[in-house]
């Protein structure tokens, strides 16, 4: 037995052990939300697994799935708008994000993300005015800067 198989045998990613683990993972949490569908932690959990697993369609249906029971659950909106970006609905993401804003006004982050979106839409003035606000929230002490007229004699 070479080195390099004995190094290997214990590799999760080629014994298979991580996608039994998932397979578990996805058929637990697809029991419990069986047993507590009005629960929306479990799709959501369902959705950020496919979302892992780069299964963006199902982790779409999840994510919807969760915002049927809570409309207002901010990681599934959040998650939501980053799937549905990375497969060109970039309107349905940026009012996702809209939203989100509604509900936390003062996380740059989200502002980082609409100007993303906006800047994927062919949008770049408006991507600057969410690009200023995101420096606004990160920097609440700086003054905006001061235009200098060259003095002209």
């Amino acid at each position: 037995m070479s080195a390099f198989s004995v190094i290997l045998a214990g590799d999760p990613g080629i014994t298979g052990e991580v996608n039994n683990d998932r397979e578990r993972y996805l058929q637990r949490l697809k029991y419990m939300r069986m047993k507590r569908p009005d629960n929306p932690e479990y799709s959501y959990q369902i959705g950020n697994l496919y979302s892992s697993l780069q299964m963006e369609d199902e982790a779409i249906k999840e994510y919807r799935r969760t915002l049927r029971v809570d409309p207002h659950h901010p990681g599934a909106k959040w998650f939501l708008s980053r799937v549905l970006s990375s497969k060109g609905y970039h309107e349905e993401a940026f009012r996702l994000v809209r939203e989100l804003m509604d509900q936390r006004p003062e996380d740059p982050e989200l502002y980082y993300w609409a100007g993303e979106i906006l800047l994927k839409l062919d949008q770049p003035e408006l991507a600057k005015e969410y690009f200023a606000r995101v420096d606004e929230l990160n920097f609440p002490d700086r003054k905006p800067p001061v235009s200098i007229k060259p003095v002209i004699r």
